[in-house]
């Protein structure tokens, strides 16, 4: 490996014909090619070129090595060239992780569609699950997260998509049965939830803690969405997930006057320098959740 830049140095002298022609396209001195040059012919001992006042010609032994150190140059420039690629194509795969429940999101649904439309050569691989996945040691790209674990590892690059206060929920079909009108009748309510939870209800200068951990256990943020829609009972859930039940009524928010605590979204990537396409997923999603806080 210590000697890749010396043959580097020797294949761009031949490729010049000169000191001075490699050490303009290598960026550096004559005499730093110069250099280069002997150590590679004294810790081989042999010589590699004939330097005289008006050219320079390999010997023997240099013809035979430059056939190799042209294959290395062109080597170099194909990966070069493949790095180029990655940072300016956008193109290729893209593995973006998030957890069940935002796949009923606004802005999430809205980014995936103008990717479709305006990225084609984008291919975009979706890993859903309420698990946290390592994104160090897996192919994923990037991921959606939520909530005190977002930030799991501190090497992580995390940006902000925003915050989204959480809702209590309920179907009006439930609510029928089951009205709400205080923060005391949230106790006696039947709840559908995916962990146990504390959670603070704030209004004006009062405030009413609430606990959540007995009714219909539901491991899957998402199946737990669906549940509640079908009036099987009352939910937390972030309203930024919730807003086209809403619109169409078939969701309702229980207690709108009481204030709760909120969700930060983040955006988490492995690495702060990106590829292109990755780039183009990330600007994407920022623009359609920045349009909907």
């Amino acid at each position: 490996m210590q000697d890749i830049k010396a043959l580097l140095f020797f294949a761009t002298i031949l490729e010049r014909g000169s000191l001075q022609g490699a050490a303009e396209a290598l960026g550096v001195t004559p005499s730093a090619v110069s250099q280069q040059l002997s150590k590679l012919e004294e810790k081989y001992g042999v010589k590699l070129i004939h330097r005289t006042t008006r050219k320079l010609t390999p010997t023997e032994a240099g013809r035979d090595l430059a056939e190799h150190c042209h294959r290395l140059l062109a080597a170099l420039a194909a990966a070069t060239q493949a790095l180029q690629n990655v940072k300016t194509q956008a193109s290729g795969d893209v593995h973006l992780a998030l957890p069940t429940g935002l796949v009923h999101n606004g802005a999430l649904q809205t980014a995936l569609h103008q990717l479709q439309r305006e990225q084609p050569d984008i291919h975009l691989f979706l890993h859903i699950g309420d698990q946290l996945q390592d994104l160090g040691s897996t192919p994923l790209d990037l991921a959606i997260r939520g909530g005190d674990t977002a930030l799991d590892n501190p090497q992580l690059i995390a940006r902000p998509l925003g915050e989204f206060p959480w809702t209590i929920c309920a179907a009006p079909a439930y609510l029928r049965q089951r009205p709400i009108r205080q923060p005391q009748d949230l106790e006696q309510g039947r709840w559908i939830y995916s962990r146990p939870t504390n959670v603070l209800l704030q209004r004006d200068d009062v405030s009413f803690p609430l606990r959540i951990d007995r009714g219909l256990f539901c491991n899957q943020f998402s199946a737990l969405h669906q549940l509640t829609c079908a009036g099987f009972g009352l939910a937390l859930l972030p309203r930024c997930d919730i807003e086209r039940e809403l619109a169409a009524g078939r969701l309702v928010v229980v207690l709108p006057e009481w204030q709760l605590p909120t969700l930060t979204l983040h955006l988490v990537t492995p690495h702060r320098l990106q590829a292109k396409r990755v780039e183009i997923v990330v600007k994407t999603l920022q623009q359609a959740f920045a349009r909907q806080c």
